[in-house]
């Protein structure tokens, strides 16, 4: 099987991506991701308050820009009750 590269992956922790990049507790946020067109399958954003226990959300396709080069991806967090960190995990099927 062939394994696709994932490249031009892009997310900047301002409100572009971000929408509250200072939540008040329980208060959901929603996080976006930029890709390269077509470049990505599933997209997930993974937080952890501790860095050892993981919980994954999957991203939904939102839209693509202007370029038409780029696509985005979106997730909801629920709200949560301590700050956390946050990475994301990509994947190409193709």
């Amino acid at each position: 099987m062939n394994k696709s590269s994932i490249i031009n992956l892009f997310h900047d922790p301002g409100y572009i991506y971000i929408s509250n990049i200072e939540p008040e507790i329980d208060e959901p946020i929603t996080i976006r991701l930029r890709t390269l067109l077509k470049n990505v399958t599933k997209a997930f954003v993974e937080i952890s308050e501790n860095g050892k226990d993981w919980f994954s959300f999957e991203m939904k396709k939102d839209s693509v820009d202007k370029t038409g080069r780029f696509e985005f991806f979106v997730c909801t967090i629920p709200g949560q009750k301590e700050m956390f960190k946050y990475s994301f995990l990509c994947m190409n099927d193709n």
